[in-house]
């Protein structure tokens, strides 16, 4: 489990030197076309909320009940008007993962790689549901993994959206990394094959934002591959220094997250892109780990959700 029992502690963990400066961009001429090029001469601004999720379903041990109750507090919260634009889910591996989708009734939706494998239904895991139209939708099957992650089908899901009012398209990303700390270097070649895979998109001109459970930390390796090599930064990182971002930090209301859970220790975690050479602004002013609360003496899933509100202004 990705989430702490620990309650949230007064003090925020300190940040390495290294990263008080803006996460590295350096292969964003390789990666990137030129700038922006739609007209944002006219100012304005909206605010995407963004909830990446791994709702542990996986066969044999998933509950039809316990992802129906997921999908039941997205409904809610649609009800109330206050859901999140975009959900991605993680470990929505199997027929009763659609629960979630069913239930939260969001308008558009895909899962990753197509096909099936055995008592799978959805091979990689990956499903992103919408309030905005879905111009486009791209995957990729990662080229390296170990036992016994080889049984599935873990890659990389990407799709564009039409948000109103935004003078450009948003590129969403999502993943699902191999997990395990000894596991680092089959971590290191799939963060290569994104870096392959953005190379094929229409990706630098356009915000983009790439969450999802990566499995790695700041000690890692493929974490520090993956900052070094795509021109992302950290939503959480940026959130922790909150008193010179001005963005939010809200732990769960039932303590079960805490600081630490918000950059060092998670394996969840946000990253977003805005375009060079524009106007257009993409910056995290919200960040909470929600879906904390207890479900019949245990929890809804063994990670904690990561969502991330983005206010994007031009």
């Amino acid at each position: 489990m990705s989430g702490s029992s620990a309650r949230p502690t007064a003090s925020q963990p300190s940040l390495p030197r290294r990263l008080l400066a803006p996460l590295p961009l350096l292969v964003a001429l390789a990666l990137g076309g030129p700038g922006a090029r739609a007209d944002v001469s006219r100012s304005g601004a909206v605010e995407i909320k963004v909830l990446s999720y791994n709702i542990h379903g996986l066969p044999l041990v998933t509950s039809r009940e316990r992802l129906g109750r997921i999908g039941d507090i997205l409904a809610a919260r649609r009800a109330r008007g206050e859901e999140p634009d975009i959900v991605l889910l993680q470990e929505a591996y199997t027929s009763q993962s659609e629960e979630v989708r069913l239930r939260a009734a969001y308008p558009h939706a895909i899962v990753g790689v197509e096909g099936q494998r055995g008592v799978l239904s959805n091979s990689s895991g990956l499903a992103l549901l919408s309030s905005f139209p879905i111009l486009d939708r791209h995957s990729r099957l990662f080229s390296d993994c170990a036992f016994p992650e080889c049984f599935v089908a873990k890659g990389v899901l990407a799709a564009t959206l039409e948000i109103p009012g935004m003078p450009l398209p948003l590129q969403i990303f999502s993943t699902h990394l191999q997990a395990d700390t000894d596991n680092d270097r089959v971590r290191q070649r799939q963060v290569d094959d994104i870096v392959d895979f953005l190379h094929g998109l229409r990706f630098g001109d356009r915000p983009a934002i790439f969450a999802g459970d990566f499995n790695f930390k700041p000690r890692h390796d493929s974490y520090t591959r993956f900052i070094r090599k795509l021109p992302f930064q950290e939503a959480g990182y940026h959130c922790l220094q909150a008193a010179t971002t001005g963005c939010e930090v809200v732990i769960g209301t039932h303590g079960a997250t805490d600081w630490n859970d918000v950059w060092k220790s998670s394996h969840d975690r946000h990253f977003y892109y805005q375009p060079r050479g524009s106007r257009l602004r993409v910056e995290p002013v919200r960040l909470i780990r929600n879906f904390t609360e207890p479900w019949r003496g245990e929890f809804l899933s063994d990670h904690w959700g990561y969502e991330v509100h983005y206010r994007v202004s031009w």
